[in-house]
């Protein structure tokens, strides 16, 4: 009777193996799909349409905040040295009689410039920030390399 005693013993113990190890598989399983369906959140930031350290030429425009004075270094709603003949030549924020001159065609903008530039743009255009932000979820989701990339970091 004490040898049918261990049988039982080591069958109940392996079931609870069993029990863990499928456990385990169910959910390693689980989070990857889960990790392969899901929709990264994109930061508005992440949204921009001018970069810092990008040189840009006079007259780039920007949809919603205006055109690029590469002598001046910031974005004006007017172009550079735009002519109105009542007020004159529009160049770094005002009306002048006369145009400006430089030899300066393309600059790159301070990093303060880029930061208000790209939160105005990002107001005045909505859908094209949202557009672009589901653009830039669906390419990092798709990113995914099966179940190996659980055991890999992916630095997001």
């Amino acid at each position: 009777m004490s040898g049918s005693a261990q049988p039982g013993r080591a069958q109940k113990r392996s079931g609870c193996v069993k029990l863990v190890l499928i456990g385990t598989v169910v959910g390693i399983c689980g989070f990857g799909i889960y990790s392969c369906v899901k929709e990264e959140e994109v930061e508005d930031e992440a949204v921009t349409a001018v970069s810092s350290g990008s040189s840009y030429s006079n007259n780039h425009y920007v949809p919603g905040v205006g055109y690029y004075h590469a002598p001046f270094r910031n974005w004006f709603p007017f172009r550079y040295n735009d002519h109105d003949s009542s007020r004159g030549y529009f160049y770094n924020g005002g009306w002048h009689n006369s145009p400006h001159t430089s030899g300066i065609a393309s600059s790159i903008p301070d990093a303060g410039a880029v930061s208000r530039v790209n939160s105005a743009w990002r107001s005045a255009n909505p859908a094209e920030v949202e557009s672009r932000k589901s653009s830039i979820a669906r390419s990092r989701s798709t990113t995914r390399g099966g179940f190996g990339s659980f055991f890999r970091s992916t630095g997001s």
